[in-house]
């Protein structure tokens, strides 16, 4: 059978498209979102800091990470040790501590109705340590998304 053919009959069996599912809305209730999402942060082993707690947020990365060796940071109020517009594939290996702007800080799932993906065309979610159901949701650091994770509210 041809590529050509594949590809046809592929074609001609696609099935009809249908309408997303709707996503329910998870309503804080009155509580205090951002203590929850500091609460919830914490309990997966990420540390929340607030920057008011800082000159700016450059003393507060140097304060937060006195041991660092190469911080890369895509913000204009940190500078940047790294080259961020080298695109060699080893430019990022030594780099200790990773500067990211984030748009949204979810303790749930309220993001989902935040998130405008024809905007940005990306985006991502990144999470601290995880817990894993295959050892009895025990948190492990380094298997699952960051090593160690920081969030500094602005």
């Amino acid at each position: 059978m041809s590529k050509a053919h594949i590809l046809k009959a592929i074609q001609h069996n696609k099935p009809e498209s249908r309408p997303l599912p709707d996503i329910p809305g998870f309503e804080s209730s009155g509580m205090d979102i951002v203590q929850a999402f500091g609460s919830t942060s914490a309990q997966n082993g990420t540390r929340v800091v607030n920057a008011a707690d800082f000159s700016d947020l450059e003393s507060a990365v140097r304060t937060l990470f006195p041991e660092k060796g190469k911080i890369a940071s895509t913000l204009p109020d940190l500078t940047s040790e790294v080259n961020l517009q080298n695109r060699a594939p080893d430019a990022l290996v030594d780099v200790d501590v990773a500067v990211i702007g984030g748009q949204v800080g979810v303790a749930e799932h309220e993001a989902y109705a935040q998130i405008k993906i024809d905007d940005t065309g990306f985006g991502v979610f990144i999470a601290g340590p995880s817990k894993t159901a295959d050892i009895e949701q025990s948190l492990v650091i380094g298997a699952q998304g960051a090593r160690s994770l920081t969030i500094i509210l602005i």
